[in-house]
C-alpha cells in the first residue's frame, strides 16, 4: 500500500489493518517536488523500513533535499531528538511531519503533526521560521469543522497546500507565500519571509476576484493570485484524471483529482476542462475502491447546476444479530441506485419507521453518511429546487428514526456534512 503525502496519516487509519488501534498515530515517509520540477524534498524515517510493519508516532526523520538536475543531494536535516541521562529511549523535541513541500527557490515547508508549518532554508536545511496552522483558524471554526479523536485532529480533507509566488505590482516588491485552503474555505495565509499569517480580514473566504473589489491593495494582490493558482491547480488535476481509476494505489493522485473537485465545488467553477460528465462514464460505479471519487464528483456536477447519472457515496446492507454483536450481510446490499426521476418522485413518501429496506427500494442507497445526532444518511435530490434528505437511522441501521429536510444541498453548507467530505 502506498501513502500519498499529499494527505495526513491518520485520515489512512481506516485502511490499515486490522491491528491498528483508533488510538495510534502514523508518520509515512513523503516527498514533495518544486512545481518548476528541480527539487526534491524527502522526509524519511528508520522507524518506517525496520520490517516491523507500521509504526506508531515514528520519529527521527531526515529531511533530504535534492536537485533532480544533477541527483545531487544539497543538504540533509535530521529531526531534533534527546535522550534522558541513563534512558536508551530517545524522543523528538520537534514534532514529526505529515507533508512536506518545496517552491522552485528550493524553500521547504513541513507541516508537523501539531499542525504548525516549518519552514527549511534552502541554503542548508536550517529552520527559518513556524507558523500555528490548525490554532490559527477562529475559535468558532475549530469547534464547527473539526473533529478531535484519540489519534489527533481530522481536518485536513480536500484542503489546499501550497507556495504561493506573488510579483511585484502596484509598487509592491516580489514576495512569497504560503496558503492554506481548509475544506470550509478559510484561508490561511503566511508569508514565508517572516513566518507571520497575513491579516485578510473579511476577505479570507472569498471565491471570485470581484468580491476583492473594496479590499485593500495588498490583500486584493494576494487573494487574486490565490484564487487564480488554486483555479490552475484544480483544473490541471481534473484535465490530468484517468478515464478510469481502477483503485486507490496511487493515493497522490486520487486526492489531487477529489481535492480538485472540491475545490471546482467552491470558487464555482463552470469550466472545468474535460466534461465531467465524460469524466463521470469513466468512474463507473463497478469499483467500490473508487467510490468517494465518483461521490465527489456527482456532488461537483451538481455544484454546476448538473444532474449527474444515478450512484451513490454509501452502501447499505441487511443486517443480522451473531453472538453479542450485529453484522453486516456484505454479499446482499439494499438496491443501490434509483434513477433521478424515482427520488425526485419518492423522497415525499419517506416516513419515521419505513425499514431500510422499504427507503432503499424507492430511493437507492445514500451519497453520504454523516454524524448528526446519530449515523444518518444523506440523499442529494436533483429536483427544480434541489435539497437533501437526512435520514437518521435507528441503532441497529434498519428503520428511519427521524427525517430532516435540507435547503440548499447540504454539502454546500452544512457543518456536518462538510465535515464528512
Amino acid at each position: 500500500m502506498k501513502f500519498s503525502p499529499s494527505l495526513p496519516a491518520i485520515v489512512w487509519i481506516a485502511a490499515l489493518s486490522t491491528t491498528v488501534k483508533a488510538s495510534d498515530r502514523f508518520f509515512f515517509d513523503s516527498f514533495g517536488i518544486s512545481p518548476n520540477g528541480r527539487y526534491r524534498i524527502d522526509a524519511k524515517s528508520p522507524e518506517n523500513h525496520d520490517g516491523n510493519g507500521l509504526p506508531c508516532a515514528a520519529a527521527n526523520f531526515t529531511y533530504t533535499l535534492t536537485d533532480t538536475t544533477t541527483q545531487k543531494t544539497l543538504w540533509q536535516r535530521k529531526q531534533p531528538m534527546t535522550r534522558a541521562k541513563g534512558n536508551p529511549v530517545s524522543y523528538r523535541t520537534e514534532d514529526s511531519p505529515l507533508q512536506v513541500f518545496v517552491n522552485d527557490d528550493g524553500l521547504v515547508a513541513a507541516h508537523l503533526s501539531e499542525h504548525t508549518l516549518l519552514f527549511l532554508d534552502p541554503a542548508d536545511g536550517q529552520k527559518r521560521g513556524d507558523a500555528k496552522v490548525l490554532k490559527a483558524f477562529p475559535e468558532s471554526q475549530q469547534q464547527r469543522f473539526v473533529r478531535y479523536t484519540s489519534a489527533g485532529s481530522i481536518w485536513e480533507q480536500s484542503s489546499e497546500w501550497f507556495f504561493l509566488p506573488v510579483p511585484a505590482a502596484d509598487n509592491l516588491p516580489p514576495a512569497t507565500y504560503f496558503v492554506i485552503r481548509p475544506f470550509w474555505n478559510h484561508r490561511l495565509v503566511i508569508d514565508v519571509a517572516t513566518a507571520k499569517h497575513v491579516d485578510l480580514g473579511n476577505y479570507a473566504s472569498v471565491s471570485s476576484a470581484d468580491a476583492l473589489a473594496t479590499a485593500a491593495i495588498p490583500i486584493k494582490r494576494i487573494l487574486t493570485c490565490t484564487i487564480a493558482e488554486e483555479t490552475r491547480r484544480a483544473l490541471a488535476a481534473v484535465a490530468a484524471a484517468p478515464q478510469s481509476l481502477i483503485n486507490e494505489n496511487d493515493f497522490r493522485a486520487y486526492w489531487e483529482i477529489y481535492t480538485g473537485f472540491h475545490t471546482i465545488d467552491s470558487l464555482e467553477l463552470t469550466d472545468a476542462g474535460r466534461s465531467l460528465h465524460d469524466l463521470e462514464t469513466g468512474f463507473g460505479d463497478t469499483d467500490n475502491s473508487i467510490r468517494e471519487l465518483r461521490a465527489k464528483l456527482r456532488q461537483t456536477l451538481r455544484s454546476a447546476g448538473k444532474t449527474p447519472a444515478p450512484g451513490h457515496g454509501v452502501i447499505l446492507y441487511p443486517r443480522y444479530r451473531e453472538a453479542n454483536s450485529i453484522r453486516a450481510d456484505m454479499q446482499h446490499p439494499y438496491r443501490l441506485t434509483a434513477a433521478p426521476a424515482q427520488r425526485i418522485a419518492n423522497a415525499p413518501k419517506l416516513t419515521v419507521g419505513m425499514s431500510a429496506k422499504e427507503f432503499t427500494d424507492l430511493i437507492g442507497c445514500p451519497d453520504a453518511e454523516v454524524s448528526d445526532g446519530g449515523r444518518a444518511y444523506d440523499y442529494d435530490i436533483d429536483a427544480a429546487t434541489p435539497y437533501t434528505v437526512r435520514l437518521v437511522l435507528s441503532s441497529d441501521f434498519q428503520s428511519i428514526e427521524s427525517i430532516k429536510i435540507i435547503t440548499p444541498l447540504a454539502f454546500l453548507h452544512d457543518p456536518a456534512r462538510q465535515r464528512a467530505n
